[in-house]
């Protein structure tokens, strides 16, 4: 027992010493191995691997958004830094580094050489200099310009630039999240589906980075976040950035927005408003959606959904005259009711700009958009909560809960008579323009109301299997079919013989309603001076396939019904591309992409527009073109007129016969001139001949086409 109890005493106590040495120098006791060394140079390393966010697409597949590999530029500015034999290794000529970086970042010589101007050791060149393309790296470094370098980054592009930006909204990098993460529009709504799922690798190696077979090596692969279809047609949508830009500037708006929808399905092939903004600079003033998150007074368009109520209930008489000079509200059991005169009236109506048409029927009401024959028709004819049931039934003041939009309710005012009548025409409640839209296509469309749809599908990006279909949902049969008819007759009309006949086109019959709406005044009551003019139009009109609305906003507008050049422009995109228009259409308004000619000879410019059938008009007699009315390498519509002065000033009189009144303000602002028009329409007539010397206040006569 003794020997026994010896040898295990001594095998305890070798394998006790071998973990001594072991665990605190590292040894092996009989190999004589340095343990210790060889732990040192194992390592056990972890990474990310990361995931790509889905990408935005239009119906048919074009690119909105997408996760890019792109550059950031840093500028080294302190002389302290220096290269290879002492070489500089900083920005040395400023000015000359801002001159040639400022045409490949698309942006000025001056913010750059403020940026490089600073007292820093290295700064970045500010939202210009973030997200650059590969080329545009390439094209930097071709310069040699000492003090630059380049990080690489991933990032969310959008290659359309300002295209739907408020609905597609804006993807950024999230550090807490390790991935692109939606921050506003679809981007942010749509994240669940967009998003991916990040990988990770866990994995043993050597000092110098190698890994052996049987060391740990544990691999999460990422999945990638699926892709989202929307309802979009990108040429549409482009045509639709385009007129909402020229609108802007004809009409000196503060905003403008618009819509298009198919009928059949109410999905949306267009949407936007402006000011916009480009999503890849984040020059973003507003991140307000005007179409599902503001509220307006929509105005006249709501004389649809009234005449439509009151046919539908059969509380229409075509054959009734009424007088259209004022309307006098009574009351009767908290009713409005029709007074013959101004005693014992409560409120009053009148036409916008206080129009008298004389005796009226229902239909010719329609086509001027009389509020007095409102006034009649709620009081006399169609009971304001028959009216009121069927804006329910419609949803109108409701959240229509589109997927991917973050839209709001509206707000009917209807508690007291005046408010029933204004409700008629379109003042004191409030709706989305969505809703808007959203009803008149249960009009046109034999009364079936649809959900309206931004979002087609989600696919799997690697398999193409469909994640998600978004299929048209009908919400409530509004209407019947005779009333869609009766409707689309009476809304033909108003384009051939109302209010609506500037917006014709010769690509297809169209048919539509225009609306003039007061805007409320901070102080209270109404603006006076300033409107909000809309037009919602179909087309074909043998059979309505396509809705648009189209609004904007302008102060001391001369004629805004009139001067409709880009909403046309709009109208003939869709008759064209969607193969709705006449065997006699016109040739087709395209979108033209006019590089820069700044510095380049008047001549090549010429050439250019020719080519490209574009309406110019140079100012001065030099050689070359110093600026024009547009941004360089901007998108146009080929039937804008682009402004273009030369090297020498402005002297001798240009050519104006023919140009709109908005086209010569236009011209004004843009040259300097002082230009003073009488009447409306298109110019005529001019006091200062083509070509004479302007040595006098110019004076043009306009007349109405």
């Amino acid at each position: 027992m003794v020997v026994w109890f010896s040898v295990f005493f001594i095998g305890i106590a070798a394998i006790t010493s071998n973990v001594f040495l072991l665990t605190i120098q590292g040894i092996h006791y009989h190999s004589k191995t340095d343990i210790a060394a060889i732990a040192k140079q194992v390592h056990i390393k972890e990474s990310l691997l990361p995931s790509l966010r889905g990408q935005i697409l239009d119906r048919y597949g074009s690119i909105i958004a997408e996760d890019v590999t792109t550059y950031k530029i840093i500028a080294f500015l302190s002389d302290t830094r220096v290269g290879i034999n002492n070489q500089p290794a900083y920005v040395v000529d400023k000015e000359a580094t801002a001159q040639a970086l400022a045409p490949i970042l698309n942006t000025s010589e001056a913010s750059l050489l403020d940026l490089l101007s600073r007292n820093l050791f290295q700064t970045e060149l500010g939202v210009a200099g973030r997200n650059l393309s590969l080329a545009q790296k390439q094209a930097i470094e071709a310069l040699n310009l000492p003090g630059l370098a380049f990080e690489t980054t991933l990032s969310r592009h959008y290659p359309r630039g300002i295209f739907a930006s408020h609905l597609i909204g804006i993807a950024q990098y999230d550090p807490l999240l390790n991935m692109m993460d939606g921050k506003t529009g679809l981007e942010l709504t749509l994240n669940p589906f967009l998003r991916g799922i990040n990988g990770s690798l866990r994995y043993q190696s050597d000092s110098a980075g190698f890994i052996y077979k049987d060391m740990l090596y544990e691999e999460t692969l990422p999945t990638n976040g699926g892709n989202v279809i929307t309802t979009l047609d990108r040429g549409i949508q482009e045509t639709l950035e385009l007129s909402l830009a020229q609108t802007l500037n004809d009409h000196n708006a503060s905003m403008a927005f618009a819509m298009v929808m198919n009928i059949q399905t109410a999905e949306i092939l267009g949407y936007g408003h402006a000011p916009s903004f480009d999503p890849n600079r984040l020059d973003i003033s507003s991140y307000l959606d005007l179409n599902a998150q503001s509220l307006i007074e929509p105005g006249s368009v709501m004389k649809t959904l009234l005449w439509a109520s009151a046919i539908e209930h059969q509380d229409y008489d075509a054959e009734v005259l009424v007088p259209s000079k004022i309307y006098y509200m009574g009351i009767k059991n908290g009713l409005p009711t029709t007074l013959l005169t101004a005693q014992g009236s409560y409120a009053f109506v009148r036409n916008f700009n206080q129009m008298d048409y004389g005796l009226v029927n229902f239909d010719r009401s329609f086509q001027l958009s009389l509020n007095t024959t409102v006034g009649v028709i709620l009081s006399d004819y169609h009971q304001p909560s028959t009216y009121i049931s069927t804006l329910e039934k419609l949803s109108l003041f409701k959240n229509l809960n589109v997927l991917g939009l973050k839209s709001v309710d509206g707000n009917m005012l209807a508690r007291y008579p005046i408010e029933m009548i204004t409700l008629g025409f379109g003042q004191g409640s409030t709706v989305t323009p969505l809703n808007m839209l959203s009803a008149y296509q249960a009009v046109l469309n034999e009364g079936q109301h649809i959900q309206p749809s931004i979002v087609k599908q989600v696919v799997d990006p690697l398999t193409g299997q469909v994640i998600m279909e978004n299929t048209p949902q009908l919400l409530k049969n509004v209407f019947s079919p005779t009333t869609s008819q009766a409707m689309v007759e009476l809304l033909r009309s108003a384009v051939v013989s109302g209010t609506g006949r500037f917006y014709q086109i010769d690509e297809a019959n169209i048919i539509g309603k225009t609306g003039t709406s007061q805007l409320p005044d901070p102080n209270g009551g109404y603006k006076s001076d300033e409107f909000m003019y809309s037009f919602i139009a179909a087309l074909p009109y043998e059979n309505p396939q396509y809705l648009v609305y189209y609004a904007f906003q302008a102060k001391d507008a001369k004629g805004p019904h009139q001067y409709v050049d880009a909403q046309k422009a709009l109208l003939r995109k869709i008759a064209v591309s969607m193969n709705v228009s006449n065997e006699q259409a016109s040739e087709e308004t395209t979108i033209v992409h006019v590089p820069s000619f700044v510095n380049q000879s008047v001549a090549r410019f010429n050439q250019f527009a020719l080519e490209n059938k574009l309406r110019v008009l140079i100012l001065g007699d030099g050689n070359q073109i110093s600026h024009l009315s547009i941004a360089p390498n901007s998108k146009i519509l080929s039937t804008s007129l682009i402004l273009a002065q030369s090297n020498k000033p402005i002297e001798r009189m240009p050519y104006v016969i023919g140009l709109t009144v908005n086209e010569v303000h236009h011209l004004a602002r843009f040259a300097n001139l002082e230009i003073e028009v009488i009447g409306e329409g298109v110019i005529v007539d001019s006091n200062i001949a083509f070509n004479d010397p302007i040595d006098e206040k110019i004076v043009l006569t306009a007349l109405k086409p």
